[in-house]
């Protein structure tokens, strides 16, 4: 029978936690039921956060989207060195993200919070980054293959050339970003998802400089005068919607696998 309490994020079953005990909870993880531990008031939790992680229990994986809510406090992440997977969002408070175990960072970024040195990180989540701060997060972070950022205040992507394994990228609702042209220097980028960023003008001679590109997703994003850059990639999947195009006929279009024009 399938738990209704547990959901699989990014790989890592998290047991959304209710009215359990943390005797239930240490005995459930180390019979291997679930990974991590999903604190939301939104999904039943009605307990007292601090006191419950001061088990330190054997997580991988730890989930707590509305942090202030439950009275988080960042100084007990210290506790978890063995922590794999984070979910960190609607938080105010300190918080600092180093370690050799962490795999999986997903995050809303707040004046409060610091990097130290990620060497394992995978998969990076950002909202709400600050314009400049990227260089330094992707120093800490060499090793990462998967980023998404979200919002903030970006302008470009200064700082994104470390990322040499990097494998796919999402940037949404970046408002000010007006320059992708270090994605060039990311040679394995094979997927790119961009939405709702309008005010990018180098987009049509940075795309057509990725060549390991096989999917690429465009909505909401700046007008184009034609799909020419699609002669210098092999892309498997493409999708614009939502974005002008002057001219959408292109011979191209005829070899990629899944299109979707809209």
């Amino acid at each position: 029978m399938i738990d209704p309490r547990i959901e699989i994020i990014d790989g890592y079953r998290i047991c959304h936690v209710t009215t359990e005990s943390a005797e239930a909870l240490q005995a459930g993880l180390q019979r291997g039921e679930f990974d991590g531990l999903g604190l939301n008031r939104y999904r039943g939790f009605t307990g007292h956060t601090m006191e419950l992680l001061a088990h330190r229990f054997s997580l991988k994986a730890l989930m707590l989207p509305y942090a202030d809510n439950i009275g988080f406090d960042g100084a007990v992440l210290a506790t978890y060195p063995a922590l794999e997977m984070l979910l960190l969002s609607e938080f105010t408070g300190a918080a600092r993200f180093e370690g050799d175990a962490l795999r999986v960072l997903r995050i809303r970024h707040n004046p409060r919070m610091s990097f130290g040195p990620l060497p394992g990180l995978k998969t990076l989540h950002i909202a709400a980054l600050p314009a400049g701060m990227l260089r330094e997060v992707a120093e800490k972070t060499p090793q990462v293959e998967t980023v998404e950022l979200v919002e903030g205040s970006l302008a470009d992507l200064d700082g994104l050339e470390n990322w040499r394994q990097l494998r796919s990228a999402g940037l949404w609702h970046l408002k000010k970003l007006r320059s992708v042209a270090q994605l060039a220097a990311c040679p394995n980028l094979e997927t790119l998802s961009l939405e709702s960023v309008k005010q990018i003008a180098d987009l049509p001679e940075t795309l057509a400089r990725l060549r390991a590109l096989r999917w690429l997703s465009l909505i909401a994003c700046a007008p184009l005068e034609n799909f020419d850059f699609l002669a210098a990639v092999k892309l498997e999947g493409f999708v614009c919607t939502r974005t002008k195009v002057a001219n959408r006929e292109h011979p191209a279009l005829a070899r990629i696998k899944r299109v979707h024009i809209k």
